[in-house]
């Protein structure tokens, strides 16, 4: 069984690939783009690791993707609420320029 394994939602962006409960390559999209801390699809990892372990994508059975949704909690509703006083904010900044 061949997974390809994913991280990008949060920062420092990489794929790996695993076979058979074996790791094959891990690669971290930084080392190929030079974006430090990406967050975005590691699009360039994903291809490095399938081309270093001989692999194409039709060879691969399973994706995983790294997310713990419990992780952080309180940080993400902070966050989330600032984002919702700042949007507030704005809108009624733009309600007043009429």
């Amino acid at each position: 069984m061949n997974i390809l394994g994913l991280n990008y939602i949060f920062h420092d962006s990489s794929a790996c690939v695993v076979a058979d409960g074996e790791l094959l390559v891990a690669v971290e999209d930084e080392r190929l783009t030079g974006e430090k801390h990406s967050q975005k699809f590691p699009e360039r990892a994903i291809e490095s690791c399938l081309a270093r372990s001989g692999l194409k994508a039709s060879d691969i059975d399973h994706i995983a993707i790294s997310f713990n949704p419990n992780k952080h909690v309180v940080t993400k509703a902070l966050y989330a609420a600032s984002l919702h006083r700042a949007a507030g904010s704005f809108i009624s900044s733009m309600s007043s320029c009429d």
